[in-house]
């Protein structure tokens, strides 16, 4: 549990080291964390049986932990930033601000962006989390209508309990003339799914989410060439994909 402000990324020595002698008498050892932000969990991650992150839930957050961990409810949350390794793969590595100025030089290679450019593998993605149920994406569609693309996926539920799933969907741009980012959410929807059931999910795009901010011409763009519209389980698992070739007269 987070205290006081930390100093690393990793808990606290006594914490850790209470964790693993647990997990020598306990084979059947889960770890909650409530915490705000990353941590190193590779001490103990190997030796539990699962790790629940219950951020800061509220006065009623043992509640939902418990049905959660009795198996009345199946979890469907998704991590909101991506949990890396260590903290020497972070951008700011070990630099910290004076409490007074912090310098962000990240541009646009912000949070889930970063690691996926620099090809840096997280512990759990930006977009990550397990479920008690089995779900399979399939049938990927994309049409244009209008100024606008229509995004299908159907999405079954292969249990026989009922559950939730986030569907997120990224765009990447194949042929970009600038720095972007590998891939960008610009959508997600949760979904119940009831047992042993599928649902169409739905999404649509406009123009504006495939452009760019453009320096030189103080406004945003849409440059012709190939993108990718991609289903995604986290920022960095393509399930399915689908290209859109962008062709229009500037001139």
């Amino acid at each position: 549990k987070e205290e006081t402000d930390r100093e690393s990324i990793r808990l606290k020595f006594c914490f850790e080291d209470l964790i693993k002698k647990l997990t020598r008498v306990n084979k059947n050892v889960i770890v909650v964390l409530y915490c705000g932000s990353a941590v190193d969990v590779s001490a103990f991650e190997k030796d539990v049986r699962a790790i629940v992150l219950a951020n800061y839930g509220g006065e009623g957050v043992n509640e939902a932990l418990s049905d959660i961990l009795l198996g009345r409810v199946s979890p469907s949350g998704r991590l909101s930033e991506s949990w890396p390794m260590c903290l020497e793969d972070t951008y700011c590595k070990a630099e910290v601000g004076d409490s007074f100025k912090e310098t962000y030089n990240e541009c646009v290679l912000v949070g889930y962006r970063y690691y996926l450019n620099k090809d840096i593998k997280t512990r759990y993605p930006f977009g990550y989390g397990l479920s008690y149920i089995d779900v399979s994406y399939s049938s990927l569609r994309v049409n244009k209508e209008g100024n606008e693309y229509v995004v299908k996926v159907d999405v079954k539920n292969n249990s026989s309990i009922s559950g939730k799933e986030v569907v997120e969907l990224y765009i990447s741009d194949v042929s970009s003339s600038v720095e972007r980012p590998l891939r960008e959410l610009k959508r997600f929807k949760k979904v119940m799914l009831l047992p042993n059931s599928s649902v169409e999910v739905e999404f649509r795009l406009k123009e504006e989410d495939f452009m760019f901010y453009s320096s030189s011409l103080h406004s945003y763009y849409l440059e012709n060439g190939l993108f990718k519209v991609e289903i995604c389980k986290d920022a960095e698992t393509v399930l399915l994909s689908e290209d859109v070739e962008i062709e229009r007269d500037y001139y």
